[in-house]
């Protein structure tokens, strides 16, 4: 799963607010990063089957282009090309560690062992472990999603799904939709030199490339903005979106609540709601336009 981003529904309001939603995929390490964004209103594929994160981590493994030598240090430091080749194989021996470790986690050490038949000490190669997820995938996803009909079977289960699954994030990658209305200030804030790790610029070129593309559609104040066709796995229920006229009822109701609060007339204070717009030009994320939830 490369890196890619998709613009799948961009609208622009009567008062000229621009709403554009896309579809991205990136690493998932850099996950954390994009939820705590007051920018976005971010929505991550739903989980997958466990037997489908483990086939796609063997399979399609996320693999750090430069592996800088300090993740928080600046961007353009690099680890010589010489040492990078020692480097991605320490990588994808690592991922197979995590594979081996998550079934460890799951169906018990010996009956990990019982299955591969490999030492105690080691672990299972790329072949061995797809071809074991392949004939017994259906059996460990029914397992972990209902563990009492199992409970004579493996007595030994040490961890939840939810636990065990996060040693594969940093061999993963990640799909989601990005709805806001701020990219621009979001990609000047993206172009500061030295700031960022190869992957996250990488990641922005890919979004800025898809937003300069894309020509939003003008909708009036009855119309929504959501997204026009399905996408897999991907849940789309805060992607719904009106125009919102700042200094209409929502304002209006405010303003006559502070008004009166402070002693004044409800019929006063409509008259006095200028002085509240620029407080609650934004709704939640969105500048001019309300969520439908």
């Amino acid at each position: 799963m490369p890196y890619s981003a998709e613009v799948i529904a961009d609208s622009v309001s009567p008062w000229g607010h621009r709403l554009t939603s896309m579809v991205v995929s990136f690493p998932k390490i850099l996950l954390v990063g994009f939820g705590s964004n007051h920018k976005f209103i971010c929505t991550p594929e739903e989980t997958l089957p466990v037997s489908e994160q483990l086939r796609r981590v063997l399979d399609n493994p996320f693999v750090p282009e430069q592996f800088q030598p300090d993740w928080g240090g600046p961007a353009h430091l690099y680890m010589p090309k010489e040492k990078r080749p020692h480097a991605r194989a320490e990588w994808m021996t690592a991922r197979l560690h995590a594979v081996a470790s998550v079934l460890k986690l799951l169906i018990g050490r010996d009956m990990f062992y019982k299955h591969f038949a490999v030492p105690d000490i080691s672990v299972p190669g790329d072949e061995k472990l797809r071809r074991w997820l392949k004939e017994n995938g259906t059996w460990l996803n029914r397992l972990v999603s209902n563990r009492l009909s199992y409970h004579e079977q493996l007595p030994a289960l040490l961890t939840s799904t939810r636990v065990a699954e996060q040693l594969l994030v940093p061999f993963q990658w990640q799909e989601a939709i990005f709805t806001a209305t701020e990219w621009e200030a979001f990609f000047q804030e993206a172009a500061w030199p030295n700031r960022n790790s190869v992957e996250f610029e990488k990641l922005v070129q890919h979004m800025r490339d898809a937003y300069t593309a894309s020509t939003p559609t003008s909708v009036g104040d009855d119309q929504k903005h959501s997204i026009p066709h399905p996408v897999n796995y991907l849940d789309l229920s805060d992607h719904e979106a009106v125009p919102f006229a700042w200094g209409e009822w929502n304002v209006r109701r405010a303003a006559a609540r502070l008004y009166q609060r402070l002693g004044g007339s409800r019929e006063w204070a409509g008259d006095r709601i200028e002085n509240l717009m620029m407080s609650v030009e934004f709704h939640g994320k969105l500048r001019g336009w309300r969520q439908l939830k």
